[in-house]
């Protein structure tokens, strides 16, 4: 015993040495096994048990924890959380010698099978090089076999990387600075640093012309992004390196181009809660009526990468407004979508031959719905010709129909894999084990009537009969093989004689299903081009369809393009729709507000105290542009707008602890990026402007920045909320700067807030009623007037 635990021991110690930063799963039987430090790690982040293992005289126990092998799923992604990087090595026979081999190699961006994915997200790797003010950038997703790549200026890094849900970065070891600087939720993020000697452009060059068996790059149009190929290289390399076969299915790069969407910095994604919510819905959230997991990932794309492409749009608005009129027809689609699995990630489980009978079978199903969708919407059919549906129909879906038994899915494992159709001798096969059965089970109903017991089956001892251990009576020639706490297990002589029987043509069967298994599967997956260009297309149907029902079920109506010179907005009864959702839910009315941006007018100036609504009126104009230019209608009675290409907002009141930054400082910053990176199709949207300092600092400071914005040339539309009433007097001096705030009325020493927006300015703070409306002590209250009013006549400044 201990010899072969000294040789697994061994086996364990070969493969730790080569990965040595990884976590190591050694299958022992139906276990995993962890050892050494390993053992510890997993014991703590894992919460299982830490034991010791004796492997031979005159050596330490060694630490030991482990876990079943079907709770795989269970403590994988635990550890991938806490960023630790995976081996697993399966238990393999050759003759009567037990060894182990590596299965696969994970890391938190190179997961491939579904079960250890959120559904809702991506999961992307990332390659990043920073030289002078440029950065290169190559990023893959190997689950949905997605590869994108960008070489940009500097300034764009972070609307990049807001793009991608990022896992693991791989960077060169001295450029750690910058990834501190540039990426915010570092935390989350698994870091892996390269050595200098990979980043040799000349040799990443041929490396790749290698690689993709080619004369030059230009098939990718990256011949002229030198930071490009060189992290092209190192994510390729990297991922060879970790055992990953399917990159040979990744044969396409799209180039990255960052001009074709709607500029939303980090800030306002965060800001605006739009794909996460603290105490709320996210805008995400609240648009999510998709039945698809493609249809879920590509609307959180959208949603952080609004377009800018009018005919883009305006075919998705076409799309939504055919579903709004069709509902019947939308019925039915929606039926065939909730059939719909994850057809990205089954494929790439079944590129690399880990596809399992169950999920062969969904990607089929999914492939006879898609195609049934494809015939329903009849008006989009040329367009989409290229797709060749029906042809992946016979090929795909009625092939899997035709090869694999669903009553081996459905009601037992039992049965054939395969239909007995394709292979007669499956059948043959089946006869013979049936009768095998049969005669174990003869050979011991004599005693039947004397003795109660089962005939059973486990992996680790075959067939065996199963007694309570309190039966009498038994017979001499029972081989007693096992005892448990309550049960004592048997076999026979001829058992053993009839089971070796059943196991060589259960062996035999396992063959022929498995070659004509991997038969099917060679015969599929030929077909991955055209199977991820059928997942975008129902990823988008879902996505519209959903746009479809929330636009009917809350009355929102289709935007208006407008083509004018000059930035052009103009809602008419525009809601929040967040908002307006959860006080229809309490029963409460929504008062909806309407404003227009006409050009030379396109200041506006909200004052007004705390409260009032200015921020979810501010929240809520930036909301209705986003959903216009993902393609969903807008909750409002009208909605006009020229496309734009950024937006900026300062919406909220934010620091950032962790980088030392107060919240005057991050409000600065964001006011210095809009500057710089302003255009002639820019809304900036900022509230409570200069807050974050003394009175007048604030007041100077934030009419300053509104002039300054007023008077470039690029003459955005420009949307400031203040509770500073001063900068009311700008209508006074600039002819185009306009002021409203929200009604106030005053009954009894009382205030109530109206929500109506008016076209004037308030002069009004209401910071001490406000207090009182907020139930702060009456002693507090009374001082707060008595100081108030003595400030008011300048007493501190007299008695000083």
């Amino acid at each position: 015993m201990i010899n072969k635990i000294n040789n697994l021991i061994k086996q364990y110690l070969l493969i730790k040495k080569k990965y040595n930063k990884y976590i190591v799963l050694f299958q022992v039987g139906e276990f995993y096994e962890i050892f050494y430090k390993d053992a510890i790690i997993c014991s703590k982040y894992l919460n299982i048990i830490l034991t010791k293992r004796n492997i031979g005289k005159n050596t330490k126990n060694i630490p030991l924890a482990g876990f079943p092998c079907k709770s795989l799923y269970k403590y994988v992604p635990k550890l991938l959380n806490n960023k630790f990087k995976i081996v697993i090595c399966n238990q393999k026979k050759k003759g009567k010698y037990i060894y182990r081999k590596i299965n696969n190699i994970i890391t938190p961006g190179t997961i491939i099978d579904y079960k250890l994915l959120n559904n809702f997200n991506n999961n992307y790797i990332l390659s990043i090089l920073f030289k002078n003010n440029k950065v290169g950038i190559s990023i893959i997703d190997l689950s949905t076999r997605d590869f994108f790549v960008v070489e940009s200026n500097i300034i764009y890094i972070k609307k990049i990387l807001n793009l991608f849900n990022i896992k693991e970065i791989l960077y060169l070891k001295n450029q750690k600075k910058y990834i501190k600087q540039y990426i915010y939720n570092i935390k989350n993020i698994y870091l892996h640093p390269i050595n200098k000697w990979w980043y040799i452009y000349k040799s990443s060059y041929e490396k790749l012309l290698l690689y993709f068996n080619t004369f030059n790059l230009k098939i990718f149009g990256i011949e002229k992004m030198k930071l490009v190929i060189i992290t092209t290289y190192i994510i390729i390399k990297y991922l060879i390196k970790s055992n990953n076969n399917i990159l040979k299915y990744i044969n396409k790069i799209k180039i990255l181009n960052i001009n074709k969407y709607l500029w939303l910095d980090d800030y306002s994604v965060i800001n605006l809660e739009l794909i996460k919510s603290i105490n709320g819905i996210s805008l995400y959230k609240f648009l999510n009526c998709n039945k698809t997991v493609l249809g879920n990932r590509l609307l959180k794309n959208w949603i952080i990468n609004p377009i800018k492409n009018e005919k883009k749009i305006k075919e998705r608005y076409f799309i939504v407004d055919f579903f709004i009129k069709n509902s019947l027809l939308r019925k039915k689609v929606i039926k065939y979508l909730n059939k719909i699995h994850d057809i990205d990630r089954l494929f790439s489980k079944l590129l690399i031959k880990v596809i399992n009978v169950k999920e062969l079978y969904y990607l089929g199903i999914s492939i006879k719905y898609g195609y049934l969708i494809y015939k329903k919407i009849y008006f989009i059919k040329k367009k989409y010709k290229y797709l060749k549906f029906k042809f992946l129909y016979k090929t795909i879906y009625l092939k899997i129909k035709k090869y694999i038994n669903k009553n081996y899915i459905f009601i037992s494992k039992n049965q054939n894999i395969i239909n007995s159709k394709i292979n007669k001798d499956l059948d043959k096969i089946n006869f013979k084990i049936n009768n095998f059965l049969k005669k174990i089970k003869n050979s011991i109903l004599l005693y039947k009537e004397k003795i109660k017991y089962k005939l059973l089956y486990n992996k680790i001892i075959g067939y065996f009969i199963e007694i309570n251990k309190k039966q009498k009576n038994i017979p001499k020639y029972w081989l007693h093989k096992q005892s448990l706490f309550t049960k004592k297990r048997y076999k026979t002589n001829l058992l053993i004689k009839i089971e070796k029987k059943i196991f060589y043509y259960k062996l035999k069967k396992k063959y022929i299903e498995k070659k004509i298994f991997l038969k099917l599967i060679n015969n599929i997956k030929k077909k991955y081009k055209l199977i991820k260009k059928i997942s975008n297309y129902l990823a988008k149907i879902d996505v519209l369809i959903g746009f479809s029902l929330i636009s009917k079920k809350y009355n929102y109506i289709q935007p208006i393009i407008k083509h004018n010179k000059n930035n052009y907005l103009k809602i008419i009864k525009g809601r929040h729709p967040i908002v307006e959702y959860i006080k229809k839910n309490n029963d409460e009315e929504y008062i909806s507000n309407s404003i227009n941006f006409i050009y030379p007018y396109n200041t506006l100036i909200i004052s007004g105290p705390n409260m009032s609504g200015k921020s979810v009126f501010l929240r809520k104009i930036v909301i209705l542009i986003i959903m216009a230019q993902i393609g969903c209608f807008v909750p409002a009675k009208s909605f006009y707008y020229t496309i734009f290409n950024k937006i900026f907002t300062r919406i909220g009141f934010n620091d950032n602890i962790s980088l030392g930054e107060s919240t005057f400082m991050v409000e600065m910053i964001e006011i210095v990026n809009a500057i710089n990176n302003i255009d002639y199709k820019s809304i900036i949207i900022f509230d409570e402007i200069g807050r974050g300092t003394s009175n007048y600092d604030g007041i100077s400071i934030a009419w300053s920045i509104i002039y300054y914005l007023y008077k470039i040339k690029y003459k955005p539309i420009i949307l400031i909320s203040t509770h500073y009433h001063e900068l009311n007097l700008m209508k006074k001096y600039y002819k185009y700067i306009r002021n409203c705030s929200f009604k106030i009325l005053k009954k009894k020493k009382k205030i109530f807030f109206l929500r109506k927006l008016i076209n004037k300015g308030n002069n009004h703070s209401y910071g001490i009623q406000l207090s009182k409306l907020l139930n702060l002590p009456k002693n507090i209250i009374k001082k707060s007037k008595i100081i108030f009013n003595k400030l008011l006549k300048g007493y501190f400044l007299k008695n000083k």
